[in-house]
Formats: C-alpha cells, sequence, structure tokens
C-alpha cells in the first residue's frame, strides 16, 4: 500500500547541494490502471498502482536495461525526466509540539526538480508509513509550517460558523456544495442517510447546538441548528424537490416547537442529485413568527 502526498513548490529550497539525489526518467503504458517504467541511476522496474489518491495498491516489478529500452518506444505521451532530492526531515526540523504526532516515524521529502518540457515545475512528496502519520502530519505539522492562514483555507471551519451565525444561508449551501463535491466517489453510497450524517459532523464540528431526526408531534425533522440569533430546521430529500422538503417541514409541524423562542425561525429544504452525487438544490424560508 502506498500511501503519499505531493506538494508543489514554488521555488527550489537552499542547501540542496548537501542533499543526496537521484536522476530518474520515466513513461507511462498506461494511465487507467496506471502502469510506469521508470529508471532510476542504474536501476528499471515496472510499477502499477491502484486506484486512489493518497492512499493505493503499488507493485514494482525489476527490469533489465535490454526490456526498459524495449518498453520506452511504446510508451504514451512525453517521457519525464528529473533530479530527484532526498530531504531527510529530523526531529530538529520539526516543531516539538508536532514531532509527537509522527509516532517515531521517520520521514523524508522527495523533492523532483523536472527537465524540459517540463521545467521548471517543483513537485515533493512525503510517503507515509500508516494512515495514522499520515493524518498527523497534514493535519498538524502541515499547517503550522505553511504559510496559508487557517482563515484562507476554504473548509476552515470558521468560515461555516460565520455564515450560519450570519443568516447567510446560501453561503453556508454554497461552501457544503464545494464540500462534498472535494469527496472521493467511492465514499459516497448516494443514500440519503450519508448527506445527512456528513451535514450532521459538519454541524458538530462547527459547536452548534444540533440534533438529528428531532421527533415532533407529527413527524421527525432531519436536523435543527440553534445559534445565538437563528434556529434552522432541514429536511433532505435524495432525488426529491425542494418544494416537496418545504412542504413536509410545514405539514408536519416541526417549527412548532420553537414558536415561542425568540431567535428567527429559518426552513431549509435540501435535494441531493444522486448522479451528481452532490447537493443539488437548496430553498430558504424565513418563517415571521
Amino acid at each position: 500500500m502506498e500511501i503519499e502526498r505531493k506538494f508543489l513548490l514554488k521555488h527550489i529550497p537552499e542547501n540542496l547541494d548537501t542533499c543526496s539525489y537521484h536522476l530518474i526518467e520515466q513513461a507511462y503504458l498506461c494511465t487507467e490502471p496506471v502502469v510506469r517504467i521508470r529508471r532510476q541511476d542504474e536501476e528499471y522496474y515496472m510499477t502499477y498502482k491502484g486506484s486512489g489518491m493518497m492512499s493505493r495498491e503499488e507493485y514494482n516489478l525489476p527490469l533489465n536495461k535490454n526490456a526498459y529500452d524495449h518498453l520506452l518506444p511504446k510508451a504514451d505521451g512525453n517521457v519525464i525526466s528529473k533530479k530527484r532530492y532526498l530531504i531527510p526531515l529530523s526531529d530538529k526540523e520539526i516543531n516539538p509540539e508536532c514531532l509527537s504526532l509522527l509516532n517515531g516515524a521517520a520521514l523524508t521529502i522527495e523533492l523532483d526538480e523536472f527537465a524540459p518540457p517540463f521545467a521548471p515545475l517543483l513537485l515533493a512528496e512525503v510517503e507515509f508509513p500508516n494512515e495514522e502519520v499520515r493524518y498527523g502530519f497534514l493535519n498538524f505539522i502541515t499547517p503550522f509550517y505553511s504559510s496559508i492562514t487557517e482563515e484562507a483555507r476554504g473548509f476552515y471551519i470558521g468560515k461555516f460558523v460565520h455564515e450560519l451565525e450570519s443568516g447567510d444561508v446560501d453561503a453556508f449551501m454554497r461552501r457544503m456544495r464545494a464540500f462534498f463535491a472535494d469527496f472521493p466517489y467511492e465514499l459516497n453510497d448516494k443514500t440519503e442517510r450519508h448527506y445527512q450524517v456528513v451535514f450532521y459532523l459538519i454541524f458538530k464540528l462547527m459547536g452548534q447546538f444540533c440534533d438529528a431526526e428531532v421527533r415532533s408531534a407529527k413527524g421527525r425533522a432531519d436536523a435543527v441548528v440553534k445559534t445565538g440569533e437563528y434556529i434552522y430546521v432541514f429536511e433532505f430529500k435524495l432525488d426529491g424537490s425542494i418544494e416537496d422538503a418545504l412542504q413536509q417541514i410545514n405539514d408536519k409541524g416541526y417549527l412548532l416547537p420553537y414558536q415561542i423562542d425568540h431567535r428567527k425561525l429559518i426552513k431549509v429544504g435540501v435535494s441531493f442529485d444522486r448522479k451528481e452525487r452532490n447537493i443539488g438544490e437548496w430553498g430558504i424560508f424565513h418563517d415571521l413568527q
């Protein structure tokens, strides 16, 4: 199993001349699935990679020079040449607060400096021994050294919070749609429960008071979210209409338990598109108390 993450660099780091390196030439016989041949210094091999982004199966088959030279003309697209620097991440280079998150793993940055026609492309790759180390590195160590603030990241949870606290449901739903679009397709089982659970988790991470499947006298609301100024009642429909969702909120009286609350009541009907594996449409209605 290969577990890795790539990073695009803008500039070549200093002191690379102190690092060891490999000279690499490679080409692809197939891209789906990935079948690649590579010469690394004086070693030759073929690699098969399974599906997936950061985690996928990988198998290497040794080749000799004659086999490599025979396969190279059969490759699709460009032959890629690059110089790969090996940069070990030492304890001195990782903040002590973050070091424990690696569980003792020794990591190496593989920095690829591409030759024409791909120059001046620079890619850095870090391979992880397991998912726990990958999670700790990407979620706690990488942001510590990144020049991008949390507030600048599209899915920074504070942005979700601000949008609901300010009553900007449209902005919240657009961000949720982008969030769903970022999900790998194999994680989406295309059920209403899947979408409901993702919404519920976002609400919980936001720190808002959220209940799922809230029972009333006539039925159950999919989700109720409470902020300082607003109470939101969400109803979800898979391959249904937002009109049906809003009508269900009315017919089942999901807002009745909150009529004496001082906060503004907002009904949100959400339809999910099974084919697109995402939020389709949404409708918003401000209840006049």
